[in-house]
């Protein structure tokens, strides 16, 4: 037997177990203690009415479904070729096996996706609102969704007091489970994302699974924090990471928007030009403030200072404008104008190789 058959065999005696998750889950969308067990199967004939209600949708292939509402059902089996346009799922199970399947504008509410397997499907356009993923069972296989962002998003996790006290949880627990496995799912997607042939879903996938690692990170330290018991100097140093980690977030987040992750050149030339232009001006005031009257007085050494925020901010001739002897508003800032010529320059230069060298597969 192939290794995708014993995996599909694993799968499917795993989706079996768990498929009381309405009852037993907590964490779930769907988990509704007290509610009945779906038993009515579905016989797919779509023709004679606008989709099911609170029935077991067996496998099937090769179907082609517009305009259809499946409201508390639970998927059960192998689900091959199916193009689903403009569906609507509420309430509904996904654990299943999903091959080649494909998801356009249809809209996805409260809808559980743990313990299922997409292969090769693609969701487009779609819109989500409360579901649930697992970071270990939710398995994304070249699977590609066209808003990443809003996928994750919508992840529900439960963080009602009361069910987590009757199960041992803190709510800082989950939300660190939770944060974690957003940021497994962020990964599998970033993955899928690169054979894609959208090159903004791509991109889309670099910021999502970017900020969503240091989210994990930033979580997991308060659940530390406010799980006690560390003492003073073991708290200090948390606390201490947090703040490294939320100083780290706000980096990645406004470099990432200057080069559009990874997606723009303009941004970042503009970003360059203007931050060459503006410190010409401060240089040329701080230079030659005593001798600029008018107009023509500040254009005149103007273009001294222009060349030196050139200079500067391209890291060719930081040490040759200033040493010890330069006056020290000059010197300040000289060092705040190198400091974001290096970071400008980090960010610019690997997004020019990329646009050039990154080849598609």
């Amino acid at each position: 037997m192939s290794n995708d058959k014993i995996l599909d065999v694993n799968i499917s005696t795993a989706v079996k177990k768990h498929r009381n998750k309405r009852l037993t889950n907590y964490w779930d969308i769907l988990y509704k203690p007290g509610s009945k067990e779906i038993t009515e199967k579905y016989t797919w004939n779509i023709d004679n009415s606008n989709g099911p209600r609170s029935s077991v949708c067996p496998s099937a292939s090769r179907l082609k479904l517009s305009g259809a509402s499946f409201s508390n059902c639970d998927f059960d089996g192998v689900f091959t070729k199916l193009t689903f346009t403009d569906c609507k799922f509420t309430d509904c199970d996904f654990a299943s096996q999903w091959k080649f399947v494909k998801f356009s504008g249809c809209t996805f509410s409260r809808c559980s996706f743990t313990m299922t397997v997409f292969r090769n499907c693609k969701f487009s356009d779609c819109k989500w609102d409360q579901i649930s993923v697992s970071g270990s069972e939710t398995r994304l296989e070249y699977t590609v969704v066209s808003n990443p962002i809003d996928f994750i998003a919508a992840t529900y996790t439960n963080l009602d007091a009361e069910v987590l006290k009757n199960n041992n949880k803190s709510p800082s627990y989950q939300l660190y489970r939770h944060e974690h496995t957003k940021a497994k799912i962020s990964r599998r997607l970033f993955v899928n994302s690169q054979a894609s042939s959208d090159e903004g879903v791509y991109y889309q996938c670099i910021k999502l699974y970017l900020i969503q690692s240091i989210e994990s990170k930033k979580y997991a330290v308060k659940h530390q924090i406010e799980n006690g018991g560390g003492g003073f100097l073991k708290n200090a140093m948390l606390r201490s990471k947090l703040a490294v980690f939320s100083l780290e977030r706000k980096i990645i987040k406004v470099s990432g928007w200057v080069n559009g992750w990874g997606g723009s050149l303009v941004r970042p030339a503009a970003l360059g030009l203007t931050i060459i232009l503006l410190f010409s001006i401060v240089y040329n005031f701080e230079l030659y403030g005593d001798s600029i009257k008018d107009l023509e007085s500040f254009f005149g050494s103007y273009w001294k200072s222009l060349i030196m925020a050139a200079d500067v901010t391209l890291l060719f001739g930081y040490t040759k404008h200033l040493d010890l002897s330069t006056k020290l508003p000059v010197q300040f800032t000289g060092i705040v104008n190198a400091v974001l010529g290096l970071w400008w320059y980090a960010i610019f230069v690997p997004t020019v190789i990329n646009r050039i060298c990154r080849v598609k597969v």
